[in-house]
């Protein structure tokens, strides 16, 4: 953890919980699409490294769809998810 790295998610710092709930909440989804897909998650594990972001025009949904996107990205389904921007970014199956 280095405070004075203000480009990157970090648990430990105040402000930045919602962004860590956010990204882990969409690597969740992510595994939720997964499974909708028909990939077997079992004994799967999700580790987030790193949450990259830039302040200024920061939306939490967009953590959590980026996350969502990793994840889908992770299980060669990136073609098969999509992003979408309505009160927040989502990430669901494409028809």
């Amino acid at each position: 953890m280095d405070p004075a790295d203000r480009t990157s998610v970090q648990a430990r710092i105040a402000g930045d919980a919602e962004f860590v709930a956010a990204a882990l909440a969409g690597a969740a989804d992510g595994l939720a699409l997964a499974g909708a897909c028909g990939v077997d998650r079992a004994g799967v594990r999700v580790e987030i490294t790193h949450v990259q972001l830039d302040y200024t025009d920061l939306h939490q949904s967009a953590v959590r769809a980026a996350a969502a996107l990793a994840v889908a990205e992770a299980f060669g389904l990136a073609d098969r998810v999509g992003l979408a921007f309505a009160d927040g970014f989502t990430v669901s199956l494409r028809d």
